[in-house]
């Protein structure tokens, strides 16, 4: 972000002129898919294609492991406080 700043200054215009103006008809986002099956990411990821997206951030569950996205459902009756180390570290 600074160098953009130095940039427009040294320019003399505001960062957004040189991103193209104040507005714009869209803006590229990104959305989460996720499963506790690859079949289910996949159907997950083709319904937000379906939907429009071009990005898509995919996470499949890992069995035993609770994780950002997708939790296993064990970890998720726990409930229990600052379980984070049995819900974040893998079994051998």
């Amino acid at each position: 972000m600074a160098l953009w700043d130095i940039l427009g200054k040294r320019a003399g215009l505001p960062v957004y002129q040189l991103f193209g103006g104040k507005c714009r008809n869209a803006v590229d986002t990104y959305v989460h898919a996720s499963g506790n099956t690859f079949a289910e990411v996949e159907h997950a990821v083709r319904r937000r294609m379906e939907q429009g997206f071009r990005t898509v951030r995919v996470q499949v569950a890992v069995p035993g492991l609770a994780t950002y996205g997708a939790r296993s459902a064990a970890a998720t009756e726990r409930r229990v406080a600052n379980d984070r180390p049995r819900q974040w570290e893998p079994r051998p």
